[in-house]
């Protein structure tokens, strides 16, 4: 397939996938187990892991790619963002400990932040594309930035959706006034 239209049904399918929100943890796909995006996307929107789901696209692009260690990886990373909220609540203070936990370097995240790809302003580049690209690189795009912060919320629990903009994608915690 070519990267033009894999690029495009990317698109297609991380948009689908950032509209769905927060699920419960790990509702039905509890481990990655050969499933294939369509496979995926046939379960009922409460029932899609969408850290899974958007490493099973990503396989499209990267063949090689090791779904279960980048899926060990996002669940590190819900895990230290929960020890680090100690049972607190506070949706203010669940964003503050996102942010912090993703973008400021500390003991909390071993001092690697995640920041966007200033190189590649229009996410021509292939890892822009795909939450894999943004774990390895740490560099992100209007794209893999809120794909990366769903995923967590959606291990976390938490309610989180994304909201669009003009060409970008922006998270928002619901219930917040």
């Amino acid at each position: 397939m070519a990267f033009q239209h894999l690029k495009t049904r990317t698109l297609l399918v991380c948009l689908a996938l950032l509209t769905f929100g927060a699920a419960p943890l790990h509702a039905q796909q509890q481990r990655y187990q050969g499933q294939t995006i369509e496979e995926i996307l046939a379960l009922p929107d409460d029932k899609i892991d969408l850290g899974i789901a958007c490493l099973v696209m990503a396989k499209d692009a990267y063949p090689e790619l090791d779904i279960n260690a980048f899926d060990k990886a996002l669940d590190y990373m819900a895990a230290r963002v929960k020890s680090l909220m100690k049972g607190k609540t506070d949706p203010i203070q669940r964003i503050g400990m996102m942010n912090t936990y993703l973008y400021r370097p500390g003991w909390w995240n071993d001092k690697i932040t995640f920041s966007y790809d200033r190189e590649d302003l229009l996410a021509t580049k292939k890892e822009s594309w795909f939450l894999n690209g943004y774990l390895a690189t740490k560099k992100g795009s209007c794209a893999t930035m809120p794909m990366l912060y769903l995923v967590l919320a959606d291990r976390l629990g938490w309610p989180i959706k994304a909201v669009l903009a003009p060409q970008h994608y922006f998270c928002r915690y619901m219930g917040i006034e």
